[in-house]
């Protein structure tokens, strides 16, 4: 394996050890009980929903997850909704193409992009992992929070919570982990 990476560019390296990494997760994934699974998807959604930053959030940015061996944030999703929030979910593609067979791919970029409601959310396809995604052609009906914060947005920004693949938030610009910690702790 180690003569083969040397042979390898840096990019393509990267991407066999990403595949192997991948694989491998996967694998241990399918072990995961699902039982475990849901009770601790029901955890994290009480903890979070008692939270007051995202009670007070009008914006919430949400991982979108697999069908199994993940936390679950469907309940977020259609609590966010129900509760008039605005969310954004990941959306990952190629930054530019390579403009030549020999030149090494680009890396891929991830921007958060919104769900226009819960029945946008219900009508995603699901990529190859089984999470939902939005369509290329769909961009351009999308607002992109980080376009915003390139763009110098801060107040909206500011407003969007986010809720990373650990199931905790981080308020952009202002943050809440040792909140969080101090909330964990005494649960």
């Amino acid at each position: 394996m180690e003569s083969v990476l040397r042979r390898m560019s840096t990019n393509e390296a990267l991407r066999e050890a990403k595949r192997e990494l991948r694989a491998l997760i996967a694998r241990k994934l399918d072990t995961v009980d699902p039982r475990s699974v849901q009770e601790q998807s029901r955890i994290v959604f009480k903890l979070l929903s008692q939270l007051p930053q995202y009670q007070q959030a009008r914006r919430i940015s949400v991982y979108l997850s697999m069908p199994t061996g993940e936390i679950d944030t469907v309940p977020i999703v259609e609590d966010a909704f129900k509760q008039g929030k605005q969310v954004f979910i990941p959306f990952t593609h190629k930054a530019v193409p390579a403009t030549s067979s020999d030149e090494e791919p680009k890396p891929s970029i991830m921007d958060m992009v919104s769900l226009h409601s819960l029945e946008d959310y219900q009508g995603l396809k699901r990529n190859s992992w089984g999470i939902p995604t939005p369509t290329k052609r769909s961009l351009d009906t999308r607002k992109n929070c980080i376009e915003e914060v390139k763009a110098g947005d801060w107040a909206m920004a500011k407003d969007t919570t986010t809720i990373s693949s650990r199931g905790t938030m981080r308020r952009q610009a202002e943050s809440s982990h040792s909140q969080l910690a101090s909330l964990y702790k005494s649960k």
